[in-house]
């Protein structure tokens, strides 16, 4: 097959190169803040395009990270051109002696969904899964340009500042890090370095598609915005990063805000003083706390959310119920079982002394957890009458869709307590 599948072609051993707007900054992109030298594996992004074999081949000639690099490529089993872009890529790493991991996405996409958000998501979670640690870096090579095109995709969206604030360098992703060094990089000097090191690479078809709204920016906008407005994808990048810098302070406030009423991201969001802030803070706090949860809510849901203290939403395929109880938001993944947690000794004694328990006079190997079977009751020392489930229920504020899973806590074949959600928090 004619390039883009031939063999790579590599000058071997070469540095990279400087001067002429070639090398220099992209060396120094990748050297920048010693993201890549504090990393203890490197994995990289890999298409088989242009951009992420420039970051690959100059990765390969910086000699104290070849140890650590692995290259990552995505078969999303789209096109039919998939498997060989995938032989392409085995070539290319091939040449470069680096590790090429090769993963397939599990979730097939859905009636209707976007492909250009499907193809992102399930990418994503396929390199969230190499990365075991905050040691692990993920590169890719997403340059000026690109983030130009995010900045307009998402002012087109109507996005408030998170959305505006586009891609940053360097953030989280699963237990590692992602790294984007050629950000600030323009699209000429990656083209420059294909063209000096006579890199071949892949031209995928599906960049031509102007029904995908990157690739009609790209094509159809772009090239006539930029002969009116000189420097026009750094200007938007600037744009990008002041309003990066605004959504960083608000978050400040947030997170001010949030410790003064008592709330703890990714915890359930106690209401006693949320209602006392602002209308604009109460927005502030509750798009942030949410944000632990990785949701992001419209302007017209987090309307819907404070006047009826209940909201339903799907997002990334997964389905959400945003719910209050005992002015308490909850967020339950409609996904997991009502009851996720797992129970370890300490949560059953502590269970039981809450409920009561003198913890000494109990034989404590043969405490047994069992699920719910029936209506049963539970007799508490001291008391002269067995109660039943619903009003212990009632009396600890255990959420309505919770107490049909709430295990029991059995000695020997005596019902003695059951496991109260709260002593997992």
């Amino acid at each position: 097959m004619a390039p883009p599948f031939s063999p790579l072609s590599l000058i071997s051993g070469s540095a990279l190169p400087r001067g002429e707007g070639r090398g220099d900054d992209l060396r120094e992109a990748l050297h920048h803040s010693g993201v890549l030298s504090r990393a203890s594996r490197i994995f990289v992004g890999f298409s088989g395009g242009i951009d992420s074999s420039v970051l690959l081949h100059a990765l390969a000639q910086e000699e104290k990270y070849l140890n650590k690099i692995q290259a990552v490529h995505v078969n999303h089993q789209l096109q039919d051109a998939a498997l060989e872009f995938e032989k392409f890529c085995k070539n290319f790493c091939e040449n470069l002696k680096i590790k090429l991991i090769i993963l397939n996405p599990q979730r097939k996409i859905n009636s209707g969904e976007s492909l250009e958000a499907y193809a992102r998501e399930v990418r994503y979670e396929c390199f969230k899964s190499c990365l075991e640690g905050p040691q692990d870096i993920l590169v890719t090579a997403h340059h000026l340009e690109d983030q130009a095109e995010t900045f307009l995709i998402q002012l087109f969206r109507g996005a408030g500042l998170p959305g505006l604030a586009s891609m940053p360098v360097l953030n989280h992703l699963g237990a590692g890090n992602l790294y984007r060094p050629f950000l600030n990089i323009s699209k000429q000097l990656i083209k420059n370095h294909a063209e000096f090191f006579k890199l071949n690479f892949i031209e995928d078809p599906s960049n031509l598609d102007l029904k995908l709204d990157r690739n009609f920016l790209r094509q159809e906008i772009f090239p006539r915005l930029k002969q009116r407005y000189g420097g026009l994808e750094k200007n938007i990048a600037r744009s990008a990063r002041h309003c990066a810098s605004a959504q960083e302070l608000l978050n400040t406030s947030a997170q001010e805000l949030l410790k003064k009423i008592g709330g703890v991201l990714g915890k359930k969001l106690n209401l006693k003083f949320f209602w006392d802030l602002k209308k604009s803070e109460q927005i502030l706090v509750l798009r942030f706390w949410l944000a632990s949860f990785d949701l992001i809510l419209s302007e017209a849901q987090i309307e819907i959310l404070l006047n009826s203290k209940r909201l339903k939403i799907k997002n990334k395929n997964k389905f959400y119920d945003i719910r209050e109880f005992k002015n308490i938001f909850y967020v339950l993944d409609l996904g997991q079982k009502p009851w996720s947690f797992e129970i370890n000794q300490d949560h059953i004694l502590n269970s039981l002394k809450i409920q009561g328990l003198d913890l000494e006079k109990l034989a404590l190997r043969e405490l047994i957890i069992k699920p719910r079977t029936q209506e049963e009751k539970i007799k508490y020392p001291g008391f002269s009458h067995h109660k039943c489930l619903k009003n212990i229920f009632q009396e600890r504020d255990v959420p309505p869709w919770l107490r049909e899973h709430i295990p029991l806590i059995y000695e020997g074949e005596k019902l003695i307590g059951i496991i109260l959600p709260e002593v997992f928090e």
